[in-house]
């Protein structure tokens, strides 16, 4: 399609043709995104950096990848848990498509991008399988027993399906999922998709944070509610000042680490030299969540940044895999990728490309500056630096150091003896 919409030809003679060429708008273009808008496609930036830290590999959920041939053998079983779910509320196939019907506008609204090519049946279609397939999944969750079509007794399917539901691109609104379940099941509060949307997520909410139903725009942004919850406002800093040494130099300075027990990762704190953290899992999924958490930060809460605020400290302590050993031995590193080196690269390449914009761990990095710009701390730095960098350096320096002192002694005890012997 032309934008541009050139005049006839006889207007040359005499007139300027720059003023005679129209720029036609097409009436189908509006705002680049409605503010109801909360699931958005990776930027091509993010993305190149690591494809399928983004991209589902076991099964689609919703119409960004919905109808890739890669993901297509999982479909069947999106049909098998229809019947079983259809067979456990006793309402007719009907009922629930004329509920996602009335629904279909406000649903496409909240995604990047409409999927227009996509037409109002196969949109509903979509919709209902993807969404009786959560419901049954995490149906499976709760049951103790399952049957031989039950996604959980595959482990390798389960922990593959589980991190594609991660994925940010990979999602249903949580309100239409909610409200779809609460109409299947109105009469029994024992049935209520917080708890088990909750609990099928649990791996990422140890201490069994509960957070506000309301205001959860799909799993990606349940499972951030999980593991950051600021507990009062935290200052933004749009000036970011780097930590001007890792976490060894640091310790070497003085500063002490310790491990905060809660895993709330807006929760760092710095007071009188003790620097409070919670501990950072380095697993094999682990590049996967934290990519897609601070993906979501960057559309949806540019100023409340609090997962993009932890990596980014943590990129700062960790310079190479010495910082890593050393955080592990203080518990703030759970180091289950095996080599040190290992999680160093992960965590210095996750804040690639990121907008650093809003840094809420300023205050800080420039409190620990400070303390170690101190002369006594910069004493410590270098003298732990240089003779307590190791076990071998260590136990050269205090041998040394008791040689000297002996020397020192005797030398001291021989003019004793001179002197006592002179005075006599």
């Amino acid at each position: 399609m032309s934008l541009i919409e050139k005049p006839n030809e006889s207007t040359r003679n005499g007139f300027n043709l720059t003023d005679h060429f129209i720029i036609k708008i097409p009436d189908d273009y509006g705002s680049f995104w409605p503010k109801e808008c909360c699931i958005h496609q990776i930027p091509r930036n993010l993305r190149d950096l690591n494809e399928a830290a983004y991209t589902p590999q076991f099964i689609s959920i919703g119409p960004i990848h919905h109808g890739k041939p890669e993901l297509a053998s999982m479909e069947k079983y999106k049909y098998l848990y229809l019947q079983r779910f259809l067979g456990r509320t006793k309402k007719k196939l009907e009922t629930f498509v004329d509920f996602i019907k009335d629904r279909e506008q406000s649903i496409r609204v909240k995604y990047s991008d409409p999927y227009k090519n996509l037409n109002s049946k196969d949109y509903i279609t979509m919709i209902l399988l993807d969404s009786f397939f959560i419901f049954e999944l995490f149906g499976d969750q709760e049951n103790a027993e399952c049957t031989n079509d039950c996604m959980l007794n595959k482990i390798w399917l389960r922990v593959g399906i589980q991190n594609d539901l991660v994925l940010l691109e990979n999602q249903i609104p949580y309100s239409d999922l909610a409200d779809l379940y609460s109409f299947a099941f109105p009469d029994d509060p024992k049935r209520q998709f917080y708890a088990l949307a909750s609990e099928y997520f649990g791996n990422y909410n140890p201490n069994m944070i509960i957070i506000q139903e309301k205001g959860i725009l799909h799993f990606t942004d349940m499972i951030r509610g999980f593991m950051s919850q600021a507990l009062e406002p935290k200052p933004i800093t749009r000036n970011i000042k780097y930590l001007k040494v890792p976490a060894k130099r640091l310790a070497q300075a003085g500063i002490k680490f310790e491990k905060i027990e809660n895993g709330n990762l807006a929760a760092v704190n710095f007071h009188k030299g003790v620097l409070k953290l919670p501990q950072f899992e380095a697993y094999d999924t682990t590049e996967l969540v934290f990519r897609n958490l601070m993906a979501l930060e960057q559309s949806e809460y540019p100023k409340s940044s609090y997962i993009t605020s932890y990596i980014l400290l943590m990129d700062f302590l960790i310079n190479n895999d010495k910082d890593v050993s050393f955080l592990v031995e203080t518990g703030i590193i759970k180091n289950g990728l095996g080599s040190s080196q290992a999680v160093a690269d992960m965590v210095n390449k996750l804040c690639r490309n990121i907008t650093e914009s809003n840094f809420h761990f300023q205050g800080i990095c420039d409190d620990m500056n400070r303390f170690c710009e101190s002369r006594w701390h910069k004493f410590l730095s270098i003298w732990n630096g240089e003779y307590f960098k190791d076990v071998w350096h260590g136990t050269g320096t205090i041998f040394g150091f008791t040689l000297v002192l002996l020397s020192f002694i005797n030398s001291i005890w021989s003019v004793s003896r001179i002197v006592n012997v002179m005075i006599k």
